[in-house]
């Protein structure tokens, strides 16, 4: 938990001093985090999935608006986790992938 508040407190740093690249690398670096599986195979799938996933992080978060929003999301979850309220975390959770397509689309002008 702590590595987890150490990341948001850096990505509210980006946040607020609007570096793009560097919450990009702390949306990257939480959802690594966050993969707890004890299982190897199913940890390289997940962080494979996870890289793949980069481009669509960075599109997502392309404008400063959405870069707030999936920050928000963030610290919701984070909140959650903190909690030990593991079915509203994952609630939230995926509330922020879904949220993350979404902002995907807007910027890509897809629907």
């Amino acid at each position: 938990m702590e590595i987890l508040n150490n990341i948001v407190d850096e990505m509210s740093m980006a946040v607020a001093n609007k570096d793009y690249s560097t919450h990009v690398s702390l949306q990257k670096k939480w959802t690594e985090s966050i993969i707890f599986a004890k299982n190897n195979i199913l940890k390289d799938k997940l962080t494979s999935l996870n890289e793949h996933l980069a481009r669509l992080r960075k599109i997502s978060l392309a404008n400063p608006e959405q870069n707030l929003e999936a920050y928000d999301e963030i610290v919701l979850t984070l909140s959650a986790i903190l909690e030990r309220n593991p079915a509203k975390a994952e609630n939230l959770a995926r509330q922020h992938v879904a949220n993350a397509k979404r902002r995907y689309y807007n910027y890509i002008n897809v629907e």
